[in-house]
């Protein structure tokens, strides 16, 4: 799964990277964005726009949490979440996010991310705001590859930079198929990070 991300590109990063037209929000590094706060997307709406949405989709049954991920082999068959594929689809700017490996000690959080490239995009859907309820977002997940499979089975969905305009307008489906191999590195950082409200450089600091 990814429950914890990072966003601390600054606007003209963002706005180069993803040929922003319009910034409904200006974005604020974030370096430990968890669950129900809010973060950054990319999404069409009168061109290509920046907005800030809050972390997890209601959930159809009372009671539970909101949908935080979506597992891109089941997406078209979860009747949660095929409208919202088919017409809501958006990207996440993520310059890294953070996974727990079981150990008979505990849980030990790493920081991955991607040396290539400080900003990449992960796939996204969101929910319209309602009268309801907020708009929302939550993060597609898909099988993790070799490399990372030691710390965790699932990672998020990686958007290619060619294909940001596909996964937002095109024929998106191929996109839920990544490749075995991906460009992640990663290394071990503090507990810190465990606390939602710690939200500073440290958490990305690495442990020695």
């Amino acid at each position: 799964m990814c429950g914890r991300f990072t966003q601390k590109s600054e606007k003209p990063e963002i706005e180069l990277e993803f040929s922003v037209d319009t910034f409904l929000y200006e974005p604020a590094a974030s370096y430990n964005i968890a669950p129900a706060q809010k973060a950054g997307i990319i999404a069409i709406s009168d061109g290509i726009s920046f907005s800030m949405l809050s972390w997890g989709i209601k959930s159809p049954w009372p009671g539970k949490p909101p949908l935080i991920n979506a597992r891109a082999e089941t997406i078209l068959e979860k009747k949660t979440f095929i409208p919202l594929v088919q017409s809501c689809r958006c990207l996440v700017p993520c310059s890294g996010y953070y996974e727990w490996r079981k150990t008979v000690s505990g849980k030990t959080p790493f920081f991955i991310y991607q040396e290539a490239a400080p900003l990449f995009a992960l796939a996204g859907i969101y929910s319209p705001q309602s009268c309801d309820q907020q708009s929302t977002f939550c993060i597609i997940t898909a099988k993790a590859c070799p490399e990372l499979n030691f710390i965790h089975e699932r990672m998020p969905l990686v958007i290619n930079k060619s294909d940001y305009q596909k996964w937002l307008t095109g024929n998106f489906t191929t996109l839920l198929f990544p490749p075995k191999s991906c460009a992640f590195s990663m290394y071990e950082v503090s507990s810190m990070v465990n606390n939602p409200a710690c939200n500073n450089p440290l958490c990305i600091q690495r442990v020695n």
